[in-house]
């Protein structure tokens, strides 16, 4: 057994005893807790200042243990979970009787998935119960996509697992399977590749003050520094940071410039975007400016943080 299996294995054994632990997935990092004790998950809305009334996302490392966390696993859910399990799609599912409420700010539903992440399954195997886990960042702010964006929470946990960098660097794309199939969040995964599994599927991507899944409500994923939607028609005097896509920055004063993607390449795109803007996020800016993206593919998920981010 080398070192990291041995980190692996105490961090299985915290969540066992009710602790926190901070794991990597291909989204973002989690803030993880077991799933079925509700005073481990209470730990996780206090660490995070996070609202009760804003659900959790429970993580399985196998569809075999599908059943601790959903009283109903349809067939159109299985077709979903066979394509697309471990990766990012998290299915709304009606929960299982052993889910305690304060996971689901009391709905009778539950969003689980299976991260394609090596260090993530493995802890989720040694911990060997579900494991609740929202991203490892505080309320509202920008999600965590390396190991340097998680020391305001490194002394409310237990243990931090360090995976390098997140591959995909944005949350997961939810899918709710209470009665017709509807998108409630965007991903990676797109709602053609979603229908070109299990047909036409419903789109209900709006803000919500009592959400039925995560990243619903109306402001998130956002940095302390102003950020805007560039107006070309706008003045602005102030001190810009540019968040520019494909070479499109603007003939205005800027003072620093970062592209998401200087190719054009949404998924490259979606990769920077959190690192990014908290670079962005400094006290030397007091406007950071962005355009929207091409609206297609994951573009479409891209745009929906950058439109929350900026509310």
């Amino acid at each position: 057994m080398n070192k990291q299996d041995d980190i692996i294995e105490e961090a299985g054994k915290i969540i066992q005893n009710g602790g926190l632990v901070i794991f990597p997935t291909e989204t973002v990092y989690g803030l993880g807790a077991n799933a079925l004790n509700a005073t481990a998950v209470g730990k996780i809305f206090l660490a995070k200042e996070r609202p009760t009334y804003d659900p959790l996302i429970v993580h399985i490392d196998s569809i075999s243990k599908i059943n601790m966390v959903t009283s109903n696993f349809s067939s159109i859910a299985k077709k979903l979970a066979d394509k697309f399990w471990p990766g990012p799609l998290t299915l709304i599912l009606p929960k299982s009787s052993s889910i305690p409420y304060i996971v689901t700010s009391n709905l009778e539903s539950v969003g689980v998935r299976i991260p394609n992440h090596p260090i993530a399954l493995k802890f989720l195997q040694k911990a060997n119960v579900p494991i609740a886990g929202p991203s490892a960042n505080k309320f509202g702010y920008i999600s965590p996509t390396k190991n340097s964006h998680l020391k305001p929470l490194e002394n409310v946990v237990d243990l931090i697992l360090d995976g390098g960098e997140c591959s995909v660097g944005i949350e997961s794309t939810i899918v709710s399977l209470l009665a017709e199939p509807k998108i409630l969040r965007m991903g990676k995964i797109t709602r053609e590749e979603i229908e070109d599994v299990i047909g036409p599927v419903d789109f209900q991507v709006n803000s919500s003050s009592n959400p039925e899944a995560p990243g619903m409500l109306e402001r998130h994923y956002a940095p302390k520094t102003r950020l805007e939607i560039y107006d070309p028609k706008q003045n602005y005097n102030q001190k810009v940071a540019w968040l520019g896509f494909n070479k499109n920055a603007p003939n205005i004063e800027i003072k620093k410039e970062l592209d998401l993607s200087p190719n054009g390449d949404l998924i490259e795109a979606a990769e920077n975007l959190y690192s990014f803007l908290r670079e962005l996020d400094s006290s030397e800016f007091d406007i950071i400016l962005i355009k929207y993206l091409p609206n297609n593919g994951v573009g479409m998920a891209i745009n929906d943080k950058i439109k929350r981010a900026s509310n």
